[in-house]
């Protein structure tokens, strides 16, 4: 049995992409920068401290890996879209 792949839609233009890209990087180095402090937080027994980390750095990775998702869908969007160019011999 053959199966057909449903065509995902992607509403975004690439303006809204690229500005995600960069708001999701600045998580990323927030994340970076909180993650240092993980030691300190487990040393002292700090526990909600150490799980809003720990919560935090996981919702910033998840934000970077679906506008990863999202790179991936909108560049085959775009190439599914492009006409193909007949060559002639």
């Amino acid at each position: 049995m053959k199966h057909q792949t449903a065509k995902q839609n992607v509403p975004h233009s690439a303006l809204h992409i690229w500005v995600m890209t960069f708001i999701c990087m600045g998580l990323i180095l927030l994340a970076a920068t909180t993650a240092a402090r993980l030691p300190y937080y487990w040393a002292t027994g700090d526990i909600l401290r150490l799980a809003g980390t720990i919560l935090f750095n996981l919702l910033a990775l998840l934000g970077l890996a679906d506008n990863v998702h999202t790179h991936i869908l909108f560049w085959q969007n775009q190439q599914a879209n492009q006409p193909e160019i007949a060559v002639q011999s």
